[in-house]
């Protein structure tokens, strides 16, 4: 009876190890303050940034639940000065999710909105819904049931109304552009 439940813990233990190893380790698990707030300096592109937070460290920021096109891809520059234009002279308000295998910081990414100064709105979602970016559906877990649902209705909207990237007949999806360039290094 010992030796099973022994064994039980120690099965549970590894998973939860294997789970946290895997990306899925909460944020405080991380190491990773609950809020970060502070002013974007750098885009990179549409769905990436450094924000100079209020203490004066630099963080590589991506934002949550989307892929905007690659550099090299149709409407990356059009994602990337709109990203640009929200986040320019604005407090940004960071909710950390993890950090990615580059290490940077995937994160909630909200404004202030224009319509009311204490309300938040989340940049990730106001570039899905212009059509310049993707709902990037393969990392349902980063978000919320609600999140996940408004992005999806987001890009569904985005797309039924070819607004953005979906003007194009069959835009190709910065995941799939990124896997074609790499097979063709090989």
């Amino acid at each position: 009876m010992i030796k099973t439940v022994r064994r039980s813990c120690l099965t549970g233990l590894a998973l939860i190890g294997l789970w946290l190893l895997a990306g899925h380790a909460p944020v405080w698990a991380q190491g990773l303050p609950s809020r970060i707030e502070g002013r974007a300096r750098d885009v990179a592109d549409g769905d990436t940034f450094v924000l100079l937070g209020m203490q004066g460290r630099r963080w590589r920021v991506r934002l949550a639940g989307i892929d905007a096109p690659e550099n090299a891809q149709p409407w990356s520059d059009r994602s990337r000065l709109q990203l640009v234009e929200w986040l320019r002279d604005r407090q940004i308000s960071l909710e950390p999710v993890k950090t990615d295998p580059f290490g940077r910081l995937v994160a909630r990414t909200r404004v202030p909105s224009a319509e009311a100064s204490d309300a938040l709105i989340d940049v990730g979602l106001l570039l899905v819904e212009a059509g310049l970016a993707w709902h990037f559906k393969r990392y349902k877990a980063d978000q919320t049931a609600a999140e996940y649902a408004a992005f999806a209705m987001a890009e569904d909207r985005a797309r039924q109304t070819g607004r953005g990237l979906w003007s194009d007949p069959a835009p190709e999806p910065p995941w799939t552009y990124r896997e074609r360039v790499r097979a063709a290094r090989r």
